[in-house]
């Protein structure tokens, strides 16, 4: 099991979705946040607030478009108001 797409409530743009890391971690200031293995490594030897990693998943093209139409329509979360990504989101298209 793991993570293909999170998406969260943002009081800025109304939700954020992250997807394409490789980890994803729940900080102290009740976000998700993504990072490679150097940045997980980083947070979890130096101690930085951490209280749950997940791993990303790797998963066919046509079940992860699939669950990113899901997760940008699911009506439990606040409707987007801004396509800028945010610093924490990975552009799409990219792979690194």
């Amino acid at each position: 099991m793991g993570v293909i797409r999170i998406v969260q409530a943002e009081r800025t743009v109304g939700r954020s979705m992250l997807t394409g890391w490789d980890f994803y971690y729940y900080h102290d200031d009740g976000r998700w946040w993504g990072c490679d293995q150097w940045g997980l490594m980083d947070r979890l030897v130096n101690r930085l607030p951490v209280r749950a990693v997940s791993l990303g998943r790797t998963v066919p093209e046509p079940e992860y478009f699939a669950v990113l139409d899901t997760a940008s329509r699911d009506p439990d979360f606040p409707r987007r108001c801004s396509e800028k990504p945010r610093a924490y989101e990975r552009p799409s298209g990219t792979n690194k």
